[in-house]
């Protein structure tokens, strides 16, 4: 299956209780070297109900409860390997390290893209969730932002965008194909562009199918809502700022 990078900024601290900020907008930022800028979503805080018992939910989506997570910033992609690359790159860090400093991960003796796309906006894959997390460090050393990964609450809640459905887009497997790339329309093919599809109602793309992300605190090993992906074995991330 495939898991790939997502970046998910929160700002509990500097926002809780301001929904009402101007200052609190979408935006782009380019980290140093990099042409491919990320794109930020603001999204609203508020409760949702997290989970489902709906017939043929798996077991990590129960209990059914009322979550409750402060304003955020979400990256509206999934970061591509043109992304990743530049930190992947970057020979100021050392590799491997095991001590609390950023660092890369260590060159991969396999190409682990498996043939399926890097240059020009392929989601990146074939990463360990640390490697994800050194990614956020990175970010901020390279914006003064902070990043991190997500809580499976707050992508839950980015990805249901304001909807109470089993799927932000209705109900049913008919309208998935536009907005999610799977194995019924992908034809195993590998990873597709990111935002190629339908975004949700926060604008978000990719939030089902194309490649699965990190969070930092998942029960499971799949994000709830995930049910239909390409079948390929992958992994990835996601990310976040505070």
């Amino acid at each position: 299956m495939h898991r790939s990078l997502s970046v998910l900024l929160l700002s509990s601290i500097t926002l809780w209780g301001r929904s009402q900020d101007t200052s609190f907008h979408d935006y782009s930022l380019n980290p140093a070297g990099s042409a491919w800028p990320l794109n930020m979503v603001a999204i609203k805080g508020g409760s949702f109900t997290m989970g489902s018992s709906a017939n043929g939910a798996s077991g990590d989506e129960a209990p059914v409860r009322n979550v409750s997570v402060s304003p955020f910033w979400i990256g509206a992609y999934e970061i591509t390997h043109d992304q990743f690359h530049v930190f992947y790159d970057d020979e100021k860090l050392a590799q491997g390290s095991q001590v609390d400093a950023v660092t890369r991960p260590t060159q991969q003796y396999i190409d682990l893209s498996w043939g399926m796309g890097k240059e020009g906006g392929y989601p990146m894959n074939s990463m360990s969730q640390d490697g994800a997390l050194m990614y956020c460090r990175w970010l901020y050393l390279q914006t003064g932002v902070f990043y991190r990964l997500p809580t499976e609450a707050e992508w839950e809640y980015a990805c249901r965008s304001g909807t109470t459905t089993s799927r932000f887009y209705g109900l049913g497997e008919s309208l998935l194909g536009d907005y999610a790339w799977y194995t019924k329309n992908s034809s195993f093919a590998g990873m597709i562009r990111v935002g190629s599809q339908i975004p949700n109602g926060f604008g978000l793309f990719d939030m089902y199918g194309n490649a699965y992300e990190w969070c930092q605190d998942a029960a499971g090993y799949l994000p709830v809502g995930r049910e239909f992906l390409v079948d390929s074995e992958q992994l990835s991330s996601l990310l976040v700022v505070d």
